[in-house]
């Protein structure tokens, strides 16, 4: 099921879109995938398999995926999806074409490296990943007492180390040093293309809104999650069928998918 949150601006892009290749973009976790509290185990959703299969193989070079994850971390959750398409991690910060990993920003390593040291001595080595340009500590299902534990700690955090953004997201905090986002990804992506795109966006969480505002006036945003919150996109589906659904009726109708 899907509903439209901006109808009057959906219709003057769709009627821009008519004579454009379109371009799609989407983000992974709680998207592409369910929240998990082991995030090892963040498969596809299985009905999503055969439907990505084919729209990668018949649009090669114009699907994406762009994620909070490093590049290490969400390759093995891909196993079942071929050929692997272009993938934008750790916000834009590397990306993986042709099976080769490109890192695209120099973050400061040692401020990472303290950082991480921090978190480990306040004993949330559990709840806690190291990115390439990030440290992530998650909340999503953890009891209300470790949630205010982290809490405090992200408030010390942000005392401690200045220099260090601090991006909240569906399920925890992520501390950042190149505070490149994903509508950064997605117009370096569209600047990438010599012909006049028409972008659509598939993203569930805050850091996704960055993306949603880059192609406001020029594609299409659809939020993906279960309840409807205020946002940016043009769109609210809710996984994964509303993702088939917006193909099949709105975005390609006439084509097999």
């Amino acid at each position: 099921m899907f509903f439209f949150c901006d109808e009057e601006q959906i219709k003057n892009n769709i009627l821009r879109s008519k004579e454009k290749q379109k371009v799609y973009f989407f983000d992974y976790d709680g998207t592409l995938s369910p929240f998990v509290k082991e995030r090892h185990k963040a498969f596809m959703y299985k009905e999503l398999i055969p439907f990505l299969n084919k729209l990668i193989r018949k649009n090669q070079g114009k699907v994406f995926i762009i994620t909070g994850r490093s590049i290490d971390s969400i390759l093995p959750l891909l196993d079942d999806i071929y050929p692997i398409p272009e993938i934008w991690g750790s916000h834009g910060n590397e990306r993986y074409i042709d099976g080769k990993l490109e890192r695209l920003t120099t973050s400061n390593e040692d401020v990472l490296k303290k950082l991480y040291s921090f978190i480990m001595e306040k004993g949330l080595e559990n709840h806690c990943e190291r990115k390439v340009i990030s440290v992530t500590l998650h909340k999503r299902g953890l009891t209300k007492s470790d949630i205010q534990y982290i809490d405090s700690v992200k408030d010390i955090i942000k005392r401690r180390f200045p220099e260090i953004d601090v991006n909240n997201f569906d399920g925890g905090y992520e501390f950042l040093i190149d505070n490149k986002n994903k509508g950064d990804a997605v117009r370096e992506i569209l600047d990438s293309f010599k012909e006049d795109v028409f972008p659509v966006y598939f993203g569930d969480d805050l850091t996704d809104e960055d993306a949603f505002k880059e192609i406001r006036d020029k594609g299409l945003g659809v939020l993906v999650r279960k309840d409807k919150r205020e946002t940016n996109a043009h769109v609210w589906v809710t996984p994964p069928h509303g993702i088939v659904e917006m193909f099949k009726e709105v975005l390609c109708p006439k084509e097999d998918l």
